[in-house]
Formats: structure tokens, sequence, C-alpha cells
């Protein structure tokens, strides 16, 4: 069985709580997942359309990229790719569990 992910707030979680990605439970787990994200919950870049899909398992990212290229819906404007990137390893988490926990 494969199991899609979504995991669009895995970026938004309560202060001194960890999130834990199901594709790292087991490797059982990691071979049969198909891990959707993006940054639009925890980050708001609104209206760039851009998320990610993340397959460890080689043969089955094969057939996602099948599946998303052969429409061509995998291909973002350059803006919403800086922006994901920006969010994803610049982001405001920092900011976000100080205002959380002096409210």
């Amino acid at each position: 069985m494969t199991v899609i992910s979504d995991e669009i707030h895995c970026d938004l979680t309560s202060p001194g709580k960890e999130y834990i990605p199901f594709a790292s439970v087991s490797e059982s787990c990691r071979n049969h997942s198909i891990t959707c994200m993006a940054p639009t919950k925890a980050f708001n870049p609104a209206g760039l359309q851009t998320a990610a899909v993340a397959v460890p398992n080689p043969n089955l990212r094969h057939k996602v990229w099948r599946g998303l290229n052969t429409d061509e819906v995998a291909e973002p404007n350059s803006f919403a790719v800086e922006a994901a990137v920006a969010a994803f390893t610049k982001g405001y988490y920092g900011k976000i569990v100080w205002k959380c926990q002096i409210s």
C-alpha cells in the first residue's frame, strides 16, 4: 500500500513540541510514502501556487514524476520557487514561537 501523506501543516507546531513526518517513522513507511507539503499554511505566501512532493523510493518517485509532468503541472513560476525556498529555509518560525510564548 502507498500512503499519500498531506503534511502541509508540518511547520505549525506548538512551542516545545516536535513534528514527526510519516516517512521518518520506519523504513517501511519511508519506502511506501509520498509526502506533500507547501509553504502556504505556515508562511502565507498566498497566491504563489507552489508546493513540493517528496518521494524517497526511486521507483515510486519516477511514477509520481511522470504523473506530475504529463500535464505540465509541475512548472511553477520563478518567483514562486524563490519564495518557497525562502519560506522553508528562512521562515518566521522563531518569531512565531516567541509570540506564542508571550501571549
